[in-house]
């Protein structure tokens, strides 16, 4: 079955509709521009989070292919870059899944450089949404590597990583086994084939992204929902 193309005036109305229902954006100063399929986003928001959310909206949408992110972030009465960096520095240490981690955190003017070491890739991931929420930060860069253990003995073998996130992915009942290839690669997951929703191929990345041993995750899956 062939599926019509979605036009750009189709597309921008559904990604200007999706922002405005996102209680986490304020759309009304944000500027939707479509053209073939990507889609470029300008203007102001009041936090990162914020942006970072209306980026995720804006990928979500049927019919889009990528999205150029061209939102700023307005905080008033900004913080200094130091207390910036002593606020997500207490935040990653309240954060009881963080406590065997490692953080540096720098920030200039507003942009924060997270550094550091975890033993597991969703734990890079929290970290990244913790200092996110911290009032300030207009932008990041997440240099946290991950460790899973000193001792290379001990590190799971691809096979092993493999084995568990094709596991995973059999237990969960939004996603078809069937439909996806996995194949790893010194613990970056690579997953492939076609699935026929949305929903789906986001449940086939948790159950990647949360597997033991897996340090990266490229979701290269393809969505054959109708696109009309």
């Amino acid at each position: 079955m062939t599926h019509l193309k979605r036009s750009d005036e189709v597309i921008k109305a559904s990604v200007v509709e999706h922002l405005y229902w996102d209680n986490r954006v304020d759309a009304s100063s944000i500027e939707v521009v479509v053209d073939d399929g990507t889609v470029t986003l300008i203007g102001e928001v009041p936090s990162y989070q914020a942006r970072i959310a209306a980026i995720d909206d804006a990928n979500s949408v049927i019919g889009v292919t990528s999205v150029r992110n061209m939102l700023r972030v307005n905080y008033p009465n900004m913080p200094s870059d130091d207390e910036l960096e002593s606020n997500i520095t207490s935040k990653l240490l309240l954060n009881p899944d963080l406590l065997s981690s490692r953080f540096n955190v720098g920030a200039k003017q507003g942009w924060v450089v997270l550094e550091g070491t975890v033993d597991a890739r969703w734990k890079k991931i929290e970290a990244e949404n913790e200092a996110a929420s911290v009032r300030g930060v207009t932008g990041m860069t997440n240099k946290v590597a991950i460790v899973t253990t000193e001792d290379e003995t001990l590190k799971p073998i691809d096979e092993t990583i493999a084995a568990g996130v094709v596991d995973a992915i059999n237990r969960n009942r939004k996603v078809n086994i069937d439909d996806v290839n996995v194949k790893v690669e010194d613990g970056d997951v690579i997953l492939s084939g076609k699935v026929p929703t949305w929903e789906a191929r986001a449940a086939a990345y948790q159950s990647a992204i949360y597997t033991f041993g897996v340090t990266h995750v490229d979701n290269n899956l393809a969505v054959t929902e109708p696109a009309a």
